[in-house]
């Protein structure tokens, strides 16, 4: 009798010791919740300020050249194991991409997924940091992976490019007097068909003048560029 309730009391101790090993791995399926640190990572290298448990969609932020976002305390680490990638976004070395959480394509070296594709075995994820050729893993909760992105993303071959300013005012102290990150029209284009785009870098704010590919136009509401159907431009 002694030597059963001391097995039991081993079974219940080890069975404790397993629960606080895994409540403390961190859920690395966290794209777009808010951390401790008052930080949502939205992609590897992006992030929002959240308020009140809610991420701010005005306040996107990148992480210094060379930094993941990992919801941290310090939220951008040096050489950290990216915890959220956007799907249908192709890994850095171009293996392959997770196209939604069960569905593999291979990129083949390039930037964009090729029509390659196939579905992971019954129980298991596509792991955005996986090794080949295994890119399904087992969901036990330590497996990072994809998010939808962010924020809505036209479809398209052709890509966004800079282009020299013509106002008298350059993009980056257009963004310090405004004083806050996030994508905005550019006040003097009357064909709503560039915008400035505002950073965080080096601690202070800085920005970029875009335009948008083709005949679309910038909707400052969703700060994306879409089809010229879908906004008027004012």
């Amino acid at each position: 009798m002694q030597s059963s309730f001391l097995v039991g009391i081993s079974l219940t101790i080890v069975a404790s010791v397993i629960r606080l090993v895994v409540s403390d791995v961190p859920n690395p399926n966290s794209c777009g919740r808010c951390g401790d640190s008052g930080l949502a990572c939205v992609s590897e290298t992006e992030f929002r300020v959240c308020n009140n448990g809610v991420p701010d969609a005005d306040t996107l932020i990148e992480c210094p050249v060379g930094t993941f976002c990992t919801n941290s305390a310090t939220t951008c680490d040096l050489g950290a194991v990216p915890r959220c990638r956007p799907c249908n976004t192709c890994s850095a070395d171009g293996r392959f991409a997770c196209l939604d959480g069960t569905t593999v394509a291979f990129c083949y070296g390039g930037p964009n997924p090729s029509a390659d594709t196939y579905k992971c075995p019954v129980n298991t994820v596509c792991n955005i940091n996986a090794a080949a050729p295994n890119f399904c893993s087992q969901n036990d909760g330590t497996v990072s992976i994809c998010s939808p992105p962010p924020r809505t993303v036209l479809t398209t071959t052709t890509t966004t490019t800079i282009v020299p300013t013509t106002t008298t005012q350059s993009p980056a102290s257009w963004c310090t007097q405004k004083n806050t990150v996030g994508r905005f029209p550019v006040p003097s284009d009357t064909t709503c068909t560039s915008y400035y785009y505002c950073f965080v870098n080096g601690g202070s704010i800085s920005g970029q003048r875009y335009t948008c590919t083709g005949t679309t136009v910038f909707n400052p509401v969703t700060q994306q560029c879409v089809l010229s159907t879908a906004y008027t431009c004012p």
